[in-house]
């Protein structure tokens, strides 16, 4: 039955040269720029300085993407990542800890 089988016609990303670019990524990079040129110019009306829309701007947006990993975590079952430690480190899987390390974690409690 291959005929029912969906697929997405669409790759997640595309390679500019050796770097991937995902989709997501890229929509993340232009909410971030339309929103702040969007708040500064409301804030350069009300006469608040361009460096400190600047300031506000990087912080909502650092805050921003903590919170909704927070959310994500959250709703998604937080037990599952304190049950699966081990998953939280691979590439490609949702995790806090960075996929760049090539040894697992050496402490052991974990």
């Amino acid at each position: 039955m291959p005929w029912l089988v969906i697929t997405d016609p669409f790759p997640p990303s595309f390679n500019l040269g050796p770097v991937p670019i995902r989709f997501y990524g890229l929509a993340y990079a232009i909410a971030f720029i339309a929103g702040t040129a969007v708040a500064g110019r409301h804030l350069a009306r009300r006469g608040v300085p361009s460096n400190v829309t600047n300031d506000i701007a990087f912080w909502a947006i650092v805050f921003g993407l903590i919170g909704a990993r927070l959310y994500f975590d959250v709703q998604s079952g937080w037990w599952f990542y304190l049950t699966h430690r081990s998953t939280s480190s691979r590439s490609g899987k949702a995790g806090w800890r960075s996929s760049a390390r090539s040894s697992p974690p050496s402490p052991s409690w974990w």
